[in-house]
């Protein structure tokens, strides 16, 4: 019997981290793209620290992701797809080309 579907809550680190990871970003990368260290990047994607906005409309920028998408978890209008480009779940990342 299928259940009707729920759209996971996800943390703004979940989304953060789901954005680095379907534009194949590692932490290392990302942190000098940021001018952070990878403690710092690390910190954010498990919500340990709270990222600012300049940081947050630069992740969204690199990882080619909407910056409602990633601040608030919102479909810009016209999406329908709530993950980033790439991402089919389970951890499963599809490269774009």
């Amino acid at each position: 019997m299928h259940t009707t579907g729920r759209v996971p809550d996800w943390t703004i680190g979940d989304r953060l981290r789901k954005a680095r990871r379907a534009a194949a970003i590692g932490s290392a990368s990302m942190a000098e793209t940021l001018g952070v260290t990878r403690q710092t990047v690390a910190a954010y994607a498990s919500d340990r620290s709270p990222i600012n906005r300049r940081t947050m409309i630069a992740w969204s920028f690199v990882c080619g992701v909407p910056l409602e998408w990633l601040a608030d978890g919102l479909c810009p209008p016209g999406d329908s797809n709530p993950e980033p480009a790439g991402y089919v779940g389970g951890g499963q990342i599809v490269p774009m080309r």
